[in-house]
C-alpha cells in the first residue's frame, strides 16, 4: 500500500476548487466530489489502485475503502453522519461524507482551508536520534515521549514504541 500511495503522490495532479460554500461568516471553495473522481481516476490506475464507498449504517458512517490491486491491502477512512435527515439533506450528507472520506484517504487537500492556524512543520528523527530516544526511555528517563513529540514528527508506530519501552523500562 505505501509503495502505491508514494507512486500516486508522485503523480501530477491540480484539483479545481470549484465547488463554494458560502453562509454566514462561513465562505469556502472546496473540489467537488465529481472534480475529485475525474482528476484521481488516471492517477489511481497508474498507482494500482482503486476504491468504493458505502454508508455504514451501524455505525453511522460514510465509509470509503481504498484498495491496493497488488497485495489487496486497504486503507478506511470514515465520518459520521445523521442519518436521520430528510432525503435531500441526507443525499447531500453522503455526497459530503463521500468527499471528506475520498479526500482524507488519498492525502489531497480538497478545500480551502482560510481559517486553519498555520502548521509548524518539525522534522522526523534521525536513525541515531531514534536510537538515542528509546535508549533514554529504556534507561528510566522520564518526559521522553513529550520532548521527542515536541522535537520531531512521530508517526503512530513510533509513539506506540515509546510508550511501550516506558512500560517496559517501570517494569524493571
Amino acid at each position: 500500500m505505501a509503495t502505491a500511495l508514494a507512486k500516486f503522490h508522485d503523480q501530477e495532479l491540480s484539483l479545481e476548487l470549484n465547488g463554494e460554500v458560502s453562509f454566514g461568516k462561513t465562505n469556502f471553495k472546496y473540489a467537488t466530489l465529481g472534480e475529485l473522481y475525474q482528476k484521481t481516476k488516471a492517477p489511481l490506475k497508474e498507482a494500482g489502485l482503486t476504491f468504493t464507498h458505502f454508508t455504514d449504517h451501524e455505525s453511522g458512517c460514510v465509509v470509503t475503502v481504498l484498495v491496493c490491486l497488488e497485495d489487496e491491502s486497504s486503507l478506511i477512512s470514515s465520518v459520521p453522519i445523521d442519518f436521520t435527515k430528510q432525503p435531500k439533506e441526507f443525499g447531500a450528507l453522503i455526497t459530503y461524507g463521500k468527499r471528506y472520506t475520498f479526500a482524507a484517504v488519498l492525502g489531497l487537500s480538497a478545500e480551502d482551508d482560510k481559517d486553519a492556524v498555520e502548521i509548524e512543520h518539525k522534522p522526523a528523527p534521525t536513525k541515531s536520534q531514534w536510537e538515542q530516544t528509546i535508549d533514554k526511555v529504556m534507561s528510566g528517563e522520564k518526559g521522553i515521549l513529550e520532548a521527542a513529540m515536541s522535537a520531531f514528527t512521530l508517526n503512530g508506530d513510533q509513539i506506540r514504541r515509546i510508550v511501550n519501552a516506558e512500560n517496559i523500562a517501570e517494569e524493571k
